[in-house]
């Protein structure tokens, strides 16, 4: 919803993986990341970030070091982001009964 419902959520639990888009309302994803920077406990959360936005050389120095991706919403397909993600999450267990 926003980055700030983002931050609350993970204050209770610990995520596998942020995606993470930079432009949302009341927090947007640099203010987000300059809190994930204040918590070292969750700096072993990868994050994939996914944007509509622009980035000048100063936005995109500021995320360095700190994503493991940068995708724009306007030249990369769904299927390349699900490919990032897939490499940064566990292996799940499907249930065979259940499915």
């Amino acid at each position: 919803e926003n980055g700030r419902i983002g931050l609350e959520v993970m204050a209770k639990e610990k995520p596998s993986l942020i995606l993470l888009d930079l432009m949302m309302p009341e927090l947007d994803g640099f203010g987000f990341m300059d809190e994930y920077r204040n918590h070292p406990e969750w700096h072993n959360i990868p994050v994939v970030v996914v944007t509509a936005k622009i980035l000048s050389l100063d936005e995109k120095k500021s995320l360095e070091g700190w994503i493991e991706g940068l995708y724009s919403k306007l030249d990369t397909s769904f299927e390349d982001v699900l490919e990032e993600i897939r490499g940064y999450l566990p292996p799940c267990e499907i249930d065979a009964e259940n499915t």
